[in-house]
């Protein structure tokens, strides 16, 4: 899939900057929503994405370094939308205390996982995950099965992001860029632990972490 991604990126004329207004319309005034993800810490792997952001940095809204993580599933937001939105028709009303029952169930050891070279969506630049043993994937699916079944999202690509695309830009201008940090040999990061986090929808930033070791 990593390769149809590549593919995709060069086929496409230009990057997708952010919409106006979407992020705004998407949490509707909310505070917080809630993701199950992976947190990464590894001096090399705050390297690689420092290079990557350095070279493109004239592009891309870069990731702050102590917000590596890898998205296993969104979990959503606790509060329901005030008002209905056909533009999301996703549900909303999660409920923090039976999230917290899940993480407390889950007897997870530390995930397995290689992390490769740079690779991008139209929206955003990120670093490949190799999930060779499926833990991730193990993962993804044993927390969504906690989930309302009427949950819906896009094809799952396990990545870490380096940054979103600032504007809309030609894709021949950071090809050359992107092509510097493609053949990274994998590393396995140092502290990869899965948890439950939430964020801040304004600005998608990390605003707590728990994990099945701090219970």
């Amino acid at each position: 899939m990593f390769a149809d991604t590549w593919q995709a990126f060069q086929a496409a004329t230009h990057t997708l900057g952010p919409t106006p207004g979407l992020r705004s319309r998407w949490h509707a005034g909310r505070q917080a929503y809630f993701v199950w993800m992976v947190r990464l810490d590894d001096p090399r792997l705050r390297e690689r994405v420092a290079a990557v952001q350095r070279t493109l940095e004239p592009w891309l809204d870069p990731q702050p370094l102590d917000q590596l993580h890898i998205t296993i599933c969104v979990a959503g937001f606790p509060a329901p939308r005030t008002r209905s939105d056909s533009g999301f028709p996703l549900p909303d009303h999660v409920d923090p205390a039976a999230l917290q029952s899940t993480l407390q169930r889950l007897n997870c050891a530390p995930p397995t996982l290689d992390i490769g070279g740079a690779n991008s969506f139209t929206s955003a630049v990120f670093l490949e995950v190799q999930d060779a043993d499926a833990t991730l994937a193990d993962l993804r699916s044993r927390v969504r099965g906690s989930l309302d079944p009427e949950t819906r999202d896009a094809p799952w690509l396990p990545h870490v992001t380096v940054g979103s695309w600032r504007r809309r830009v030609p894709v021949r201008d950071v090809l050359d860029g992107l092509r510097l940090h493609r053949r990274w040999a994998p590393i396995r990061p140092t502290h990869a632990v899965f948890g439950l986090a939430s964020i801040d929808p304004r600005s998608g930033y990390i605003s707590t972490f728990e994990s099945a070791s701090d219970k």
